[in-house]
């Protein structure tokens, strides 16, 4: 006859314990990759806002530039909201 056997609930909890941590590990890591990739994201869509820019102002002083760049993506983000 075969005898049951008690659960060890220390390993269980050990098990638990462990799946959790390297459940964070890896959403940390997923989360850093995500984070670096919206940077990215963010900084090619500046660029094509500025290069609207250029062609909706033409050429301009280079010290105006950034200036000009960044009111039309204030602009565009607030005509965004009133659509939204």
């Amino acid at each position: 006859m075969s005898k049951k056997q008690p659960i060890n609930t220390g390993t269980i909890i050990d098990v638990v314990i462990a799946c959790a941590i390297i459940l964070i590990v890896l959403l940390t890591i997923w989360n850093t990759i995500r984070i670096q990739s919206i940077t990215r994201q963010t900084d090619i869509n500046k660029a094509h806002i500025c290069g609207v820019t250029n062609m909706i102002f033409g050429p301009v002083a280079p010290e105006q530039h950034k200036e000009l760049c960044k009111l039309l993506r204030n602009d565009l983000y607030n005509e965004w909201l009133k659509y939204k």
